[in-house]
Formats: structure tokens, C-alpha cells, sequence
């Protein structure tokens, strides 16, 4: 396993909750909760991790994705839902205020349920209680009852520009009949796509870009669903399109985020 090099170590260790791994650029997207204090006033809240690769607007390479063990030499890549370190700081864009970048490696890997051979049942209870709380609480937190801004797929430049202090780019909302399907874009791409409904609201074509989904064919889902969105940091012929960077399904044996 090939490492990258970095300098001294910039930032500050912290440790993330994984909720989205999302293809970019042919290389990655990450996305999740961050769940230490580094002095910026943003414990638990939801962050984007990114590098200061201009030609791939900050895509996450591979590399920086798999912890090789010290004994065993067994690689071990993250995913959802695993609890990672990294050395970070803040390195917000214009569009994305939540951006932290990748100052190293990646430092370790927990998956949820091996924290129970390092804490007691009563650290661990508390732990996963506050993570569901403050999921929830994120997900609860929608001013205006949309999915950034409208019912659009993107959202035009003078509306980005015009939104002030309140301009993020992810947001964690719970959604209701969601429908994903392929489809073949202007130059012959096959890609997936999504219909669902929030609020009432009816949301149509929005693309997905969580790996995990790019083999389906077509699959609806009655249950309600924990969606990831992030908006696009750059914009398409003058417009900044929703992304869908992840899908939970919520249903009783996977309900564990919004009990």
C-alpha cells in the first residue's frame, strides 16, 4: 500500500463519522459528522473532507481512503458508517463553508460495532445516543422546507450568490418514496438518478453519485430514507446541481439513526 507524502503535520487530529464515500472526478467525495471540538465551534456538525487538488476540485484520492495495519499488513479502506481520524483544518470555498482539508494519511479506522472492545457499555451508549441525537437534530434543522433552496435539480448562480450568511452545501434530510433509476445524459453517460418526495414536495432527476448505487437498475423504496445531499461546488452552464451522496434506508433493522 502506497502512502502520500505530506509535510510536517498541519491541523489538528479529529475524528469523523463517515455518512457519504461519493464518486467525483474519478476519485472520491467524504462527507460526515464531525465529532471533535477543534475550536472552531462546529463539534457534530456535518463537514466535507477535501484536498487542495485544483484539477479535481478537492476529489479524495484512494490512497488517503485504507489504513494498512502495522502486524498483519492487511489494508483496511473505510465505510459508511465508520468512525475515522485524519490530521484537518478548516478550508472553506465560497460555496462550500463546511470544507475541511486532509492534512494526512489516514491515521485509524473503527467501525461502529468494534468500539465495543474499547469502551464500556455505558460509553458506547452514550456515544451512539449522541450521535442519533445530533443526526436528528440536523436532519430536523430546514428553515425553508426545501432540498437547497427549491424543487429544482440545480440552483442558478444569482440564487447561490443571493443567499448571504445561510449559504451551505450538505444537507442530511429525511425523504419519502424514493425512486432511483438509470438514465443516458446529452453525451451517452448512463447515470443514476432519483425521484423522491420531501415535505410534501415532489423532487425529480436529481443525480446520485454514491457508488454503492451505480449498479442498480430501477428500485423504489416505500420506507423512509436518510439522504445525504451536497450541493456542486462549481456550476454547470451557470447553475449548481444537487447531488445525492448517499441513501440509508430507514426501516426496522435499520433504523438506528433516527430512533
Amino acid at each position: 500500500m502506497s502512502n502520500i507524502e505530506f509535510g510536517s503535520n498541519e491541523g489538528q487530529r479529529c475524528r469523523f463519522l463517515i455518512l457519504a464515500c461519493s464518486a467525483k472526478n474519478h476519485k472520491y467525495c467524504l462527507a460526515g459528522l464531525k465529532l471533535d471540538e477543534l475550536g472552531d465551534g462546529s463539534k457534530y456538525s456535518l463537514v466535507r473532507l477535501v484536498t487542495d487538488d485544483q484539477q479535481t476540485d478537492g476529489a479524495v484520492p484512494s490512497e488517503l481512503l485504507s489504513i494498512e495495519d502495522e502486524q498483519t499488513q492487511a489494508v483496511r479502506r473505510l465505510n459508511v458508517l465508520d468512525i475515522v481520524e485524519y490530521y484537518v483544518k478548516q478550508y472553506p470555498s465560497l460555496n462550500q463553508p463546511e470544507n475541511y482539508l486532509i492534512c494526512s494519511n489516514l491515521l485509524s479506522i473503527k467501525s461502529l460495532d468494534s468500539l465495543k472492545d474499547s469502551m464500556s457499555p455505558e460509553e458506547l451508549g452514550k456515544l451512539m445516543s449522541l450521535i442519533k441525537r445530533k443526526i436528528r437534530e440536523i436532519s430536523d434543522n430546514d428553515e425553508d422546507g426545501f432540498v437547497f433552496y427549491n424543487t429544482d435539480r440545480a440552483i442558478t448562480s444569482q440564487l447561490l450568490q443571493s443567499i448571504g450568511s445561510n449559504k451551505h452545501s450538505l444537507e442530511l434530510r429525511v425523504v419519502e418514496r424514493i425512486r432511483l433509476y438509470k438514465t443516458i445524459n446529452s453525451v451517452g453517460q448512463c447515470k443514476v438518478r432519483a425521484d423522491f418526495t420531501y415535505k410534501g414536495k415532489e423532487y425529480s432527476s436529481i443525480s446520485v453519485t454514491d457508488p454503492q448505487l451505480f449498479n442498480i437498475n430501477q428500485i423504489a423504496i416505500e420506507s423512509k430514507c436518510l439522504v445525504l445531499f451536497s450541493l456542486a461546488n462549481q456550476p454547470f452552464l451557470g447553475e449548481y446541481y444537487k447531488l445525492i451522496a448517499s441513501v440509508s434506508e430507514v426501516s426496522p433493522d435499520a433504523d438506528w439513526l433516527l430512533n
